[in-house]
């Protein structure tokens, strides 16, 4: 369970959220996560028009629940020029 996973993560020493939204997205598999904070998933935001900053993105990615994963992997792909 990605909430379980989350709470277990975030309970470490040294591992924050753009950590814990990696390895849901990765490991985990888990189609709605948003590793926030990610600077190439900004860049390419911002390259796109879709967001400015962190904090604007992180409210657009809102409309985006429950597939956020799957426009993380779109903006990254995005944003290394593959498309």
């Amino acid at each position: 369970d990605s909430a379980v996973a989350r709470e277990r993560l975030l309970g470490i020493a040294g591992i924050g959220e753009w950590t814990v939204g990696y390895a849901l997205l990765r490991a985990f598999k888990d189609p709605d996560a948003f590793p926030a904070g990610d600077v190439a998933l900004l860049r390419a935001a911002q390259r796109l028009g879709i967001a400015e900053t962190a904090k604007a993105l992180a409210a657009t990615a809102e409309g985006w629940r429950p597939w956020r994963a799957y426009m993380v992997m779109h903006l990254w792909r995005a944003g290394s020029g593959g498309g």
